[in-house]
């Protein structure tokens, strides 16, 4: 490589290290965002009492705030939308024997590693607080709300309403409220 070209590749690679390390570091991102690149006192907070204080299952109506609570929590659990965390962890069964590998040597390895077994993860997440599954069925006694979703669910699909919470605020009672997060006790 000509030294006019190692020039022009330094340059390209410091102009891509300072827009990134602005985007990481030093851009200030939208407080009214509850999606935050963090997690918030609030949910640290409600996780180490979650953590104390509940010994069975829960479900929330946000994914990522869900996630968020399950590593702050560290010994509840919760359907999320991984399908292994839910298979792990009892809320789903998988047949891996309808699973077909594919070979390492085709293209399509690359983009999935096999076919016939659809990803429950979400699914199941979904089915939970659309109440098309019965979530005590498999221990879930409570459900974290996130305040900031005015009781719609929180993925990435559009929003829709969580019917499981509207159950908890017509059914049951809150046992916790930090005003972001309120945690209810099934009925």
């Amino acid at each position: 490589m000509t030294f006019v070209g190692m020039v022009f590749v330094s340059q390209q690679m410091l102009l891509l290290f300072l827009f990134s390390g602005y985007y990481q570091f030093l851009h200030e991102y939208d407080s009214s965002n509850y999606d935050e690149r963090y997690i918030e006192d609030s949910t640290y907070i409600t996780g180490h009492w979650i953590k104390d204080k509940i010994e069975s299952s829960t479900i929330s109506n946000d994914e990522l705030f869900a996630m968020r609570l399950l590593a702050t929590a560290e010994t509840v659990h919760q359907p999320t939308s991984s399908a292994m965390n839910n298979f792990i962890y009892g809320f789903a069964e998988v047949n891996l024997s309808a699973f077909e590998y594919y070979s390492i040597s085709s293209e399509e390895f690359y983009y999935s590693t096999g076919k016939g077994v659809q990803d429950i993860g979400q699914t199941r997440w979904y089915n939970f607080n659309k109440m098309n599954i019965d979530c005590q069925e498999f221990g879930i006694n409570y459900f974290i709300e996130n305040t900031r979703s005015r009781g719609n669910l929180v993925w990435n699909h559009q929003g829709e309403p969580s019917k499981l919470l509207s159950k908890a605020y017509d059914d049951s009672d809150a046992v916790y409220d930090i005003g972001t997060t309120k945690i209810w006790k099934l009925n």
